[in-house]
């Protein structure tokens, strides 16, 4: 599928997904850019003039993790913030829904947290997003590409994830991106290995974004990180668009909860 968008996602949280609390989103960020414009863009310009940004910050209803102050995030500076609720659901929809078709939505880490706690939240309100959006990871796009590099392979390109499902046995779409996870041949999932260098957003942007394109963006904010991954993004625009026509899955295939 020909993408239009690309949505660019970060959310930050309450507590993180091992504690006994309940994970809340307390900051919410979505970058847009179109297709055409991240495929035209040269070398060392500025970032696409053009970006649809949605950017909120949330009252929990739990308290914040010791671990929060490293977002910036406070519970005194949250506490005449709205809680997540029905209108920012209903605003996420109408946000996306007013970018042009298709949509790709692209998240670190992704598959094991933003997008489950999105969708966590979403279906608390019974909200749900056209189901024709696709989304992907771009924690294994960069492992499988930084990992290539270093062997002076391009294995990435070549492959496909997603096999026909056998009858009676979990969907095609869901096959996708454990595919993408796991990886799909000796190769990759020999790549799986290193993965613990690639979780963290700013290690890899370390790698990939010369000092002067992520100095501004030390703070550990959501806008700041969808920032940075397009940014990495554009940094890697040829090897990452191959990575991705073949690395990509149904939103509405992410599971519901962490």
């Amino acid at each position: 599928m020909a993408i239009a968008t690309y949505v660019f996602l970060d959310l930050q949280s309450n507590c993180v997904p091992q504690s006994n609390r309940k994970v809340e989103i307390t900051e919410l960020c979505m970058l847009a850019i179109k297709h055409s414009h991240i495929a035209k863009k040269k070398k060392d310009q500025e970032d696409p003039r053009i970006q649809h940004k949605l950017q909120m910050c949330f009252n929990p209803k739990s308290s914040l993790n010791q671990n929060a102050p490293e977002t910036g995030l406070t519970g005194d500076l949250l506490k005449n913030e709205a809680t997540f609720n029905l209108e920012v659901c209903q605003l996420i929809k109408a946000f996306i829904d007013g970018l042009e078709a298709p949509v790709c939505l692209i998240a670190h880490d992704g598959f094991k947290f933003h997008y489950p706690l999105l969708v966590q939240h979403l279906n608390e309100f019974g909200v749900q997003l056209c189901k024709d959006i696709v989304c992907t990871d771009s924690l294994y796009a960069f492992l499988e590409i930084l990992e290539s590099e270093k062997s002076g392979s391009t294995k990435y390109v070549k492959v496909k994830v997603g096999k026909k499902p056998k009858k009676n046995t979990i969907s095609k779409a869901k096959q996708q991106y454990i595919h993408i996870m796991k990886g799909s041949d000796s190769d990759l999932v020999g790549m799986r290995a290193h993965i613990n260098d690639y979780k963290n957003i700013s290690d890899v942007g370390n790698k990939v974004l010369k000092e002067s394109d992520r100095e501004e963006l030390e703070s550990n904010t959501a806008e700041n990180h969808c920032i940075m991954l397009m940014r990495m993004v554009l940094s890697k625009k040829e090897q990452f668009l191959s990575w991705l026509e073949n690395n990509q899955s149904l939103f509405s295939a992410m599971p519901n909860k962490l």
